[in-house]
């Protein structure tokens, strides 16, 4: 439960920052839109570091974290790719503006892989204490 607090509105305010980013034309915007991505970005990874650690069983727990950090690299290499890509048949402006629609996505995402999860372990563990 206290993962879902922290995630739903870290991905909100790393949205936003792209959005703002998207949008900038003054410096204000910019450093605003920065300090954003980097509370959103700066939550969320070790947020989801954690969770991959806590769901892992003690003696398996050294494998997720290689895991966790592998996929991550994978994903910045890939992704690096994908989006070089994209870039150069669109503007900075377009890419960060449709980035944070996609950001939101991974509301959706987080929610159907973890987040109603642990909603529905907390309601087990009150009906159990109730």
């Amino acid at each position: 439960m206290v993962a879902n607090k922290i995630v739903y509105p870290c991905i909100i305010i790393f949205a936003v920052g792209m959005f703002l980013l998207s949008m900038s034309t003054t410096t204000f915007v910019f450093l605003l839109s920065a300090a954003l991505i980097g509370l959103g970005w700066g939550t969320l990874f070790p947020t989801f570091q954690t969770i991959s650690v806590q769901k892992a069983p003690t003696e398996r727990r050294g494998l997720a974290m290689a895991t966790f950090l592998s996929i991550f690299d994978l994903g910045i290499g890939v992704g690096s790719f994908i989006v070089g890509m994209i870039v150069a048949q669109v503007s900075l402006h377009s890419l960060y503006f449709y980035s944070s629609f996609i950001l939101l996505l991974g509301i959706a995402l987080y929610n159907f892989m973890h987040g109603r999860y642990v909603v529905n372990e907390m309601s087990v563990e009150n009906q159990r204490a109730g």
